[in-house]
């Protein structure tokens, strides 16, 4: 049963939504970051940053930061919808959602650095070469930051140093973030394969060979969740990679898979949103 329906905005949404209290954020192709009430779908303000956004805005401290197609961080925000800083990094930021690290906004873009800049001014703290071209990532867990490269290497960086901690070559590249869990790094490449890297040490643990071409993670407990874009998902055994069970949708799966109350749900090109009870 739809609840309601915001249909404000002029262009496609390629970003996430992220969920601040009752308020939902999501940037726009028509270069606007949109903000609603949950409970009503009432708009709450748009705030026109001048260029497409399809990164999830990260949500923190009575702000929204987002990254631009132009290159910039930009911070909005919540109660107001006005821009408060806006920081030029680079190149794009494509499918790199913000983190947080101890009141730094951390991001990629696309001509392979990571960026941080301070939450409350914008003043840029430092900048990371990565090896190789960066559209996703990073993911933070533990005060590290771990992200995949276009040239198929993986790497594990501590967030507070620099310094890396790890770096894995994998067959195929991605232009996703990596799915980390307290255990385990899994990461989606172009080849088709899924691979689950120890977390702490980056040694292979065990490489699933039979997706499909995506890179679309996440841990469902021990466990992680594979998705493609030939549509297929898979949970695979955190263990040894093998396969628990298998949906197949109708059409292209081109996003991540969310785990929420003990479901999984993921959306397809099918115009479909599918749920697995239980997973």
């Amino acid at each position: 049963m739809r609840v309601y329906r915001f249909s404000a905005a002029a262009g496609a949404y390629h970003s996430s939504p992220a969920v601040s209290g009752r308020l939902a954020v999501a940037g726009n192709d028509d270069g606007k970051v949109y903000c609603i009430e949950t409970a009503s779908g009432r708009q709450a303000w748009a705030a026109d940053v001048g260029s497409p956004v399809w990164t999830a805005p990260l949500c923190a401290r009575g702000r929204a930061v987002v990254g631009t197609f132009d290159g910039r961080l930009v911070a909005i925000g919540l109660r107001s919808g006005l821009v408060i800083w806006s920081r030029k990094a680079g190149n794009r930021f494509y499918l790199s959602d913000p983190v947080l690290h101890e009141g730094l906004v951390i991001a990629a873009t696309t001509d392979g650095r990571i960026h941080a800049v301070d939450l409350s001014s914008g003043r840029p703290a430092w900048s990371r070469k990565a090896p190789g071209k960066l559209l996703g990532g990073p993911a933070l867990r533990g005060g590290v930051l771990y992200y995949a490269t276009t040239s198929g290497i993986c790497e594990a960086v501590d967030a507070a140093t620099r310094k890396a901690v790890w770096s894995r070559r994998l067959q195929g590249g991605t232009i996703y973030a990596p799915a980390v869990s307290a255990a385990s790094v899994a990461v989606g490449t172009g080849r088709g394969a899924v691979y689950c890297l120890d977390r702490r040490t980056g040694e292979e643990r065990w490489r699933f060979t039979s997706i499909g071409r995506g890179g679309f993670c996440a841990f469902a407990g021990g466990d992680a969740i594979a998705a493609s874009w030939n549509g297929r998902v898979c949970r695979l055994s955190g263990r040894d990679g093998s396969v628990v069970w298998t949906l197949k949708t109708l059409s292209d799966v081109r996003g991540f898979p969310l785990l929420l109350g003990g479901s999984m749900y993921v959306g397809s090109l099918d115009f479909r949103l599918y749920a697995v009870e239980r997973v």
